[in-house]
């Protein structure tokens, strides 16, 4: 989530059509355009804990769940536990095509 958040800010900082229409918006008044437009180093803060918080990411996946399919015995098990190829029984199921993006295929 905070990616997502960190993400917004880092474009919100470039984006000089959004500031000048929030600009407009505000008639200049604004609390918030004032730190938006001195960009720089905020947009610079952004990247930065936006580099943080992938790495923080990436290291929760790597401690919760590469163990768990290390540990799993056979692909059906984990294929249950993971929702993948039961269409059936997966609550929220979305009827989309992602094959393009799993690598190796669910069986």
């Amino acid at each position: 989530m905070m990616a997502a958040c960190w993400t917004g800010i880092l474009y919100w900082t470039m984006a000089r059509g959004f500031l000048s229409g929030f600009y407009r918006f505000t008639r200049g008044n604004s609390v918030l355009v004032a730190p938006l437009d001195g960009h720089k180093d905020l947009h610079i803060m952004s990247g930065m804990a936006l580099c943080a918080t992938a790495v923080e990411h990436t290291i929760a996946h790597i401690i919760g769940t590469v163990p768990g399919i290390m540990k799993a015995k056979d692909a059906s098990k984990l294929n249950e536990i993971v929702g993948c190829a039961n269409k059936e029984s997966t609550e929220g199921y979305m009827d989309v095509d992602f094959r393009f993006l799993q690598w190796p295929s669910c069986p």
